[in-house]
């Protein structure tokens, strides 16, 4: 599991150790059963090893998770510092990306970090007040986080702000103020993550999913308006793969070619565009590429200068894989007779225009796209990642319908191919009675 977060994510895990305790830390609200791994600080010389095996593109990323390894404060490992320095030797040019709570922001390691360039920070701040931050996430020293974003304009680090928004635990106007807090320090981009909260979770963080869902909408839309930087609303609650721009980072090549927030890039370099992230990959892949754009009613082209691989400072929601859709329509292609794709509620919408489409175009194969519920955890959680087998079997029972083949997302399960209750897929096919393949 070490080696794939390594290799396959470009992540680099240190610590399942946070300091903290967050009320909305998923962490506090998993069923019983999940299975889910919690290694302490990780030994510096593994830590070495698991080097060895990071991509030579790409970042490096540090304080995130993608498998069920518990991932904490990476600035809690007692050899932090330690271990950027071994990174910088292996790697004096790559880019070092940390996710951290803020709460170790002192002189030292904001000046160690600053010369470990280069190097951005996403700092999950969540709130505009330290009273708030005790409350939130039981920071103990939460105003040494508003003290650490002075010295991160002082020495002028490149960092992302993080907003859990609950605003039914903060005061008026929470999300905004905190907005506002971090636009005085010129954040690259602030993400908006919105609630969620399992069927275990206390009842002080549930709420009513769609009044919450269309008031952080509204919010964000206000405040996106207001500041010049990207705000990021995750998941972003999609409807089709189209390549509309989120927003640009200031001072970017994106920015010095004049795109805007609410472009459409249906083509690059003549290539036409089938999502989001595609258009991403795209863009920071080539050099100088060619971008045929729709702004409104107008259409035209514009060459984006930059260097292959430099980033451009165009900023996307993300959607679908190129590579997922490909996987797709080919596993479509050499299914045969009744076809289920198995999605979660939250990615329906995305997959409904993808999966019709592929129908109208092959007429012999029409397979049903079954949006299934996340019964195991319940609460307000509607995501792929979150499903088990005992949901996929439920939502097809309820169908009605007798498959001769389901296509499941991959990321329901691990590289043995169980779920996070344990259960391997071949139980569905066993229960079902059906093929099922893992896309």
């Amino acid at each position: 599991m070490l080696l794939k977060t390594v290799q396959d994510d470009q992540i680099l895990p240190i610590t399942s150790v946070c300091n903290l305790h967050c009320i909305f830390c998923s962490h506090h609200h998993n069923p019983p059963e999940l299975e889910v791994y919690e290694l302490g600080h990780l030994p510096l010389a593994l830590i070495s090893e698991l080097m060895d095996y990071l991509p030579k593109q790409g970042a490096i990323v540090i304080g995130e998770s993608a498998t069920r390894i518990v991932e904490g404060d990476p600035l809690a490992h007692p050899d932090f510092s330690v271990i950027i320095t071994m990174l910088r030797q292996r790697f004096p040019t790559k880019l070092i990306k940390i996710t951290t709570n803020g709460s170790f922001f002192d002189e030292a390691n904001l000046k160690m970090l600053a010369e470990s360039r280069p190097l951005e920070l996403n700092l999950s701040l969540n709130c505009a007040s330290p009273a708030e931050r005790a409350f939130l996430m039981g920071d103990k020293k939460p105003e040494l986080v508003f003290q650490g974003l002075e010295l991160i304009r002082e020495k002028a680090l490149p960092f992302h702000g993080s907003i859990v928004a609950v605003p039914q635990l903060l005061e008026q106007n929470g999300l905004a103020r905190t907005v506002e807090l971090l636009a005085q320090y010129h954040p690259l981009t602030v993400r908006v993550i919105l609630p969620g909260y399992t069927k275990y979770a206390a009842r002080a963080v549930c709420f009513e999913p769609d009044g919450m869902i269309n008031r952080l909408q509204r919010e964000i839309a206000v405040l996106t308006e207001k500041y010049n930087f990207p705000l990021i609303m995750e998941p972003p609650l999609l409807k089709d793969l189209s390549g509309v721009i989120k927003g640009i980072i200031p001072e970017t090549p994106a920015a010095q070619a004049g795109l805007q927030r609410g472009d459409m890039v249906v083509a690059v370099n003549g290539q036409a565009v089938i999502s989001r992230v595609d258009l991403f990959n795209q863009v920071l892949a080539l050099k100088n590429p060619l971008m045929e754009i729709k702004r409104g009613d107008s259409s035209f082209s514009l060459e984006l200068e930059k260097a292959a691989g430099e980033r451009s400072g165009l900023v996307v929601d993300y959607d679908l894989d190129p590579g997922t859709i490909k996987r797709l329509k080919g596993l479509l292609v050499t299914g045969c007779g009744e076809i289920a794709v198995i999605t979660s509620r939250l990615a329906a919408p995305l997959l409904a225009g993808l999966v019709s489409g592929f129908g109208a175009k092959n007429p012999e194969i029409q397979p049903d796209l079954v949006a299934v519920k996340n019964n195991f955890f319940g609460g307000s959680i509607c995501c792929a990642g979150l499903l088990v087998n005992d949901d996929i079997s439920k939502a097809i029972r309820e169908k009605g319908k007798k498959y001769d083949l389901l296509l499941l997302p991959g990321i329901i399960y691990n590289s043995l191919g169980n779920d996070l209750t344990g259960k391997n897929y071949k139980k569905l096919e066993e229960e079902l009675k059906t093929g099922v393949i893992i896309g």
